[in-house]
């Protein structure tokens, strides 16, 4: 069962991902924090490296923004020149956020992608017989729009031409607009504001395996009833009003989103994983704990590492973690238990809307993985480095302090 949780209370709403009444996603906006992944800037090229194959561009906010040159639509491009651009990925610590020249325009079934003009298709539609349909359509409404392409998301299986013609037609409208004021506006200038986060939740994470959504505000159930109907979803038989204070806490969401913050996670076995970050990559620890098994030895390691693969899709998702991650599974000798903790964990992440990638078991027995990084960490959301340990999360014993 998969259900979402909306609570909107002193100007921030969240929203928060259930299944089987485990949070696995949250997503949070303070519209005291600017949110810049998905707006469009028209910028400005203050220096490019050639030696790093990237250019850093003045979009308008307090750090310039970081452009491999390859996400260029024009790689020949010059110092001063002025350029449209997408932000990718948030500004993290000291470092910017990282900007793309191939523009994509999210809309409930359709992506457009205004500068390239292939076609795309989500992996996730199976179906042969409906994957002919929609690349049909899709061309269909591309072959007037010179230049401009589209990528079909999963959400578009089974629905019918009429809507997708009008997704891509509201698209085309937008996209309009956004070059309109790149002519007469100067840049740094911001050409296009990313939806907010009610609008990009059921954009982006409202599927037909949704079965409840519980709000507890009226003026979001009308808001969604509004969007429901501007994209003909079927949407308003899901809906329950809670108008209580605080819904999150009627959910017990609280408790897992601070679990969620601790580096050890518990197994339902009694193992349990430690789960460390660093600016490179993440490490997960999988430990049997005061698990001891009831057979022998590899029985208990096998039991342990499955609940282990299961609990490490979930905990990626939740904390968001992205980029290189490596899982160091309890030692297994029999091959056999290795690839059903390879399937065990490529099935948890089959849920995952991110891109991942597994890629085995090196010869020290460790687990590389890798997963795309979109936005923030929950660790970085929710949290702030401590001034006296600097982050370190360790502070100076008394030893060390003597003559200071």
């Amino acid at each position: 069962m998969k259900s979402m949780v909306v609570q909107a209370k002193d100007n921030e709403v969240m929203a928060a991902i259930l299944e089987k009444n485990r949070l696995v996603e949250l997503y949070w906006h303070d519209p005291r924090r600017q949110r810049l992944e998905g707006n469009i800037y028209k910028g400005r090229i203050v220096q490019i490296l050639p030696g790093m194959a990237a250019a850093f561009v003045d979009i308008g906010i307090r750090k310039n923004a970081y452009l491999p040159l390859m996400d260029l639509i024009d790689t020949e491009v010059t110092e001063g020149d002025e350029i449209i651009v997408q932000v990718t990925k948030e500004e993290i610590g000291r470092k910017g956020p990282r900007i793309r020249g191939k523009i994509s325009l999210p809309g409930r079934y359709l992506v457009l992608t205004p500068f390239e003009d292939q076609i795309g298709l989500s992996k996730r539609i199976e179906d042969p017989a409906e994957r002919r349909r929609l690349l049909a359509i899709a061309q269909a409404l591309t072959s007037s729009e010179k230049g401009a392409g589209v990528i079909v998301r999963t959400v578009a299986a089974g629905m019918n031409e009429k809507v997708l013609e009008k997704d891509f037609q509201n698209l085309r409208f937008l996209w309009k607009q956004i070059t309109e004021k790149s002519l007469s506006e100067k840049a740094p200038v911001l050409l296009f504001q990313e939806c907010a986060l009610l609008e990009t939740t059921l954009r982006d994470l409202f599927d037909t395996k949704v079965e409840k959504i519980h709000l507890n505000q009226r003026t979001l159930y009308e808001q969604m009833i509004f969007w429901a109907q501007q994209y003909e979803v079927p949407l308003q038989n899901k809906l329950i009003l809670e108008e209580v204070p605080d819904l999150f806490q009627r959910y017990n969401l609280y408790s897992q989103i601070q679990k969620a913050l601790s580096p050890r996670v518990y197994l339902p076995s009694g193992g349990y994983l430690v789960i460390e970050g660093t600016e490179a990559l993440t490490v997960v620890d999988v430990n049997t704990g005061r698990y001891v098994g009831d057979h022998n030895l590899a029985e208990t390691v096998r039991r342990t590492n499955l609940e282990a693969a299961e609990e490490v899709a979930r905990q990626l998702r939740l904390r968001n973690i992205g980029g290189m991650i490596i899982i160091d599974f309890i030692d297994m000798i029999d091959e056999e238990h290795r690839q059903e903790v390879v399937v065990q964990l490529k099935e948890g992440l089959s849920y995952d809307k991110v891109k991942t990638e597994v890629f085995g078991f090196t010869a020290l027995g460790l687990l590389e993985m890798t997963r795309k990084k979109t936005r923030e960490t929950l660790s970085s959301l929710l949290e702030s480095p401590c001034q006296v340990c600097e982050g370190r999360g360790r502070l100076l014993s008394k030893v060390c302090l003597i003559g200071h």
